[in-house]
């Protein structure tokens, strides 16, 4: 009996064990197994961006490569350019093509295969730029927004503005703003918010800017349109629109004084009935291009400038109807060269 009680323990430890293990279970009686992943993390992570909504890989390269650009040390910068122009290049195919990404391609590798400091550099990043603008204005215009608008403008006026006689070097911070813009450009593209305010910033301000200019330059044109009674009331409603703009342009600078003695000269012309009128007109278009001549600083708006004075200072101190002619010929002058000025600094519609 002994021996039978220690083979019944022994059965019973077995049993036990195997139990443990599974034995003698039905399938329903064992436990789950854990389930297998079916995809490595990094596939797993992979698939998540895949189905979220963020920017494509393209816009987000480009735009690493530009905050790379932005912090890279002096000696670094043709390798940061060459890496954010070949970003920009595989945007555009990605949006339209080889045929449009040729261009910015070689310009990426020109930039590359050059050793040191070259003088067009500069010229180079330029014309890179402006031949990824069709692609993206393209693109940005089958949206038909506003927002799109005013980013164009920004960056039509950060290309063009880039001094092309200048080392890559001393253009570096205006290259960094006008990659900005490209970058919004090619998020719009994309169908997504731009990443750089700032820059959306400086559009929405270049639109302001241009819309003073052109609400100014239809006061001059009705004032072309008026009869010879309502003569003075138009001028009067021309020289207020151009003391805004000026304003506008100003951004309360050094320049309030005279943009408060346009609006004074306004006053008086509106208070007056004819005689001296065009006297308050012609000191009113004086004090405009005293602003003018400190706001722009470029050699062609100077030209403009100095044009508007020579007609501005035709205008004989009398009566306003009598001096139709001349009044009109000034203040189109004006606003001519308020609208060279406006589309060098801020790419105002022509």
């Amino acid at each position: 009996m002994r021996y039978v009680s220690l083979i019944r323990a022994a059965e019973l430890c077995t049993c036990g064990l195997l139990t443990a293990l599974g034995c003698g279970r039905t399938p329903a009686d064992r436990p789950a197994a854990a389930a297998v992943p079916s995809q490595t993390p990094v596939a797993a992570i992979s698939s998540n961006a895949a189905q979220s909504h963020g920017p494509p890989e393209a816009p987000l390269k480009l735009r690493a490569q530009t905050e790379w650009f932005e912090r890279a040390r002096s000696d670094q910068l043709r390798v940061r350019v060459v890496g954010v122009l070949r970003a920009l290049a595989e945007n555009a195919r990605v949006l339209s093509g080889d045929l449009p990404a040729a261009p910015i391609r070689a310009a990426a590798d020109r930039l590359a295969s050059s050793r040191g400091t070259q003088p067009d550099d500069v010229r180079v990043i330029k014309d890179a730029l402006t031949s990824a603008a069709g692609v993206l204005f393209a693109r940005v215009d089958q949206g038909n927004t506003r927002e799109g608008t005013d980013q164009e403008h920004a960056f039509t006026a950060l290309v063009k503005a880039l001094d092309t006689s200048a080392s890559l070097e001393s253009e570096r911070a205006s290259i960094a703003a006008a990659l900005r813009a490209t970058v919004n450009l090619t998020y719009l593209a994309n169908n997504e918010q731009p990443p750089f305010r700032e820059t959306t910033d400086q559009a929405q301000r270049a639109r302001v800017l241009c819309d003073a200019v052109e609400h100014f330059r239809a006061q001059v044109s009705a004032l072309a349109d008026a009869s010879q009674t309502d003569a003075r009331k138009r001028a009067t409603e021309a020289l207020d629109a151009l003391a805004q703009a000026l304003s506008v342009w100003s951004s309360g600078g050094s320049d309030t004084k005279a943009i408060d003695a346009i609006k004074f000269q306004s006053a008086v012309l509106d208070r007056v009935q004819s005689f001296n009128g065009a006297k308050a007109i012609k000191l009113g278009l004086s004090h405009a291009l005293d602003v003018m001549d400190d706001t722009f600083s470029d050699d062609r708006t100077k030209e403009w400038i100095s044009a508007s004075r020579t007609s501005v200072k035709a205008i004989d101190e009398g009566f306003v109807a009598f001096e139709r002619a001349g009044i009109q010929d000034a203040f189109r002058s004006v606003a001519d060269a308020f609208a060279a000025a406006s589309r060098n600094a801020a790419c105002c519609p022509p």
